[in-house]
């Protein structure tokens, strides 16, 4: 569930880059990975152990096991996505000439 929400979120990530170029402000693309960092570090966490965890449960590992699933491949993945559109776009733009 977890995996498929990560998912999600680099499809909404790429759309926010693409709607930033026709119909949002000009907004730039390190506010976008910031923003979504923040998410991953604070709100999406607590989302997740309130939503698979009942409140009776003590034990702390699992909420440690999203907490850090969140940290590492959620913010591992909203980089990569980020980083690769940032040399798609660099190669696009270049001039067939000055392509290696």
């Amino acid at each position: 569930m977890i995996l498929i929400f990560i998912g999600i979120l680099c499809v909404v990530q790429l759309v926010l880059y693409l709607l930033k170029g026709k119909f949002l402000p000009k907004i730039p693309d390190f506010i976008i990975l910031d923003l979504l960092i923040l998410l991953n570090l604070f709100v999406f966490p607590k989302i997740f152990t309130s939503i698979l965890l009942p409140d009776d449960l003590v034990c702390g590992l699992p909420v440690m096991g999203i907490t850090f699933g969140f940290w590492i491949f959620s913010n591992l993945a909203v980089i990569v996505v980020h980083f690769s559109r940032k040399g798609i776009m660099a190669l696009v733009r270049t001039k067939p000439q000055q392509r290696v």
